[in-house]
This record gives C-alpha cells, sequence and structure tokens, in this order.
C-alpha cells in the first residue's frame, strides 16, 4: 500500500501499526555489530525497534515506499515496512527485521541506481540494504539518507505521521 501526501483519500493506518493484543515476546541484540534491538512479537514478526529519529525514518519510510512504487520498481526493491506500536505506555518505531544478508555491491549495483534516482543515497557499501524475499530491502530511512531535493517531499509525509500515531494513540492498551 502507498500513502501519497498530497491526496486527502481515505487511508487504512492499521496496516502501519502493530495492534496492541500483538505484545513482545522476545527482545535481543542483533544487527551489524549487535547495535540493533530486535523484538519479536507473539505473531512471531521480527522488527528493529528505532530508538532515534523514528518520526524521521517512519516519514522517509511513506515517502521511499511510494517512490519506488511511482517509479514502477516495487517489484525488485522495497523500503523496509516500518510500523508504531505501544510499549510501556510509550510509541516505539519499528522497521521489519530483514535479516542479515547483505547483497554484494556489484550483485546490486542496478538498484543502487535507482534508488539514487528516487532520492535515496544512503548506500555506501549496500550497508543499509538486505536480500529479503527475492527483492532488495532498504532500511535507516531517515530524512539525511535522501538528497536534499527530496526532503521537503518526505517532510510532507508529517501530517500522515501524525494522523497513523493519533489512531495508534486512540487504541486501547493492553
Amino acid at each position: 500500500m502507498s500513502i501519497e501526501a498530497s491526496k486527502s483519500t481515505k487511508v487504512d493506518y492499521s496496516a502501519y501499526i502493530i495492534d496492541s493484543s500483538n505484545q513482545i515476546k522476545e527482545i535481543r541484540k542483533g544487527g551489524r555489530l549487535n547495535q540493533s534491538v530486535i523484538l519479536t512479537f507473539e505473531d512471531n514478526s521480527e522488527w528493529v525497534f528505532l530508538n532515534n529519529k523514528g518520526k524521521d525514518r517512519f516519514c522517509g519510510f511513506l515517502y521511499l515506499q511510494g517512490a519506488l512504487k511511482a517509479a514502477n520498481l516495487s517489484d525488485r526493491i522495497v523500503a523496509a515496512e516500518n510500523k508504531m506500536a505501544f510499549h510501556n505506555r510509550e510509541v516505539i518505531y519499528l522497521s521489519k527485521y530483514c535479516g542479515e544478508n547483505r547483497p554484494d555491491v556489484f550483485e546490486c549495483f542496478s538498484e543502487v541506481a535507482e534508488l539514487k534516482s528516487v532520492g535515496f543515497e544512503d548506500t555506501i557499501g549496500a550497508a543499509n540494504l538486505r536480500k529479503y524475499d527475492g527483492k532488495i530491502c532498504v532500511f535507516d530511512t531517515e530524512k539525511g539518507s535522501f538528497a536534499p531535493s527530496v526532503r521537503e517531499k518526505i517532510d510532507a509525509f508529517t501530517i500522515v505521521h501524525d494522523s497513523i500515531r493519533a489512531t495508534l494513540e486512540e487504541q486501547p492498551s493492553v
């Protein structure tokens, strides 16, 4: 699903929220140099806890998701799904854990060029790319990972972000 920030169409925000009945069952360290906190939920889905710049990363995800779809690239390249959830009575930001299968730079050369064409620039060494479900998955979508020319477009998603967050905050907590 793609959201366009400029349209006032009805959007199912629940696609961007982890239901409060789906609780965390395991917390572990992972990722490069064990720097990430990976949360496993009761439904066995795994998510990386985004401990800083959550709103920036979420808005960058929304932009990249739409830009990849608009450029007809989403059959080969996807933005790692981002969601919000409640934990300890606070809203937390999460990015889908896509494993540690980093593509070789030469293996994903065309995908890197295509990512740059939609404004995503943080591709050095394919550090923010993973092979996942037969596609190249992009994570760490904070605004600073994008070209200055698209950052205003990312800022336009603040309204969508705020609506999704408000929907989460209206849910009864478990």
